[in-house]
């Protein structure tokens, strides 16, 4: 049976919706302040657009970057 005319936006806008909270409840974001110096702060801003990022993205990556590394070389050194 085809859903059609109301029903069928009603049934793709229900299943958007699903989709977007699961996607929420997996993206948890903790919202914090970091004090930059201006020259690291333009810096980052530089290179991230010549990534084609966000300042944020930027740094987020970087810290995933780090915190990766430094949890391989823990693993590695037990």
């Amino acid at each position: 049976m085809e859903i059609t005319g109301f029903y069928a936006l009603r049934y793709e806008y229900a299943k958007q919706l699903w989709q977007w909270t699961s996607t929420i409840k997996v993206l948890k974001l903790m919202q914090t302040t970091v004090n930059l110096p201006d020259s690291l702060y333009h810096s980052s801003e530089a290179l991230a657009e010549s990534r084609g990022a966000t300042v944020e993205q930027f740094i987020v990556e970087a810290v995933k970057k780090e915190v990766q590394s430094t949890l391989v070389s823990q693993t590695a050194a037990q």
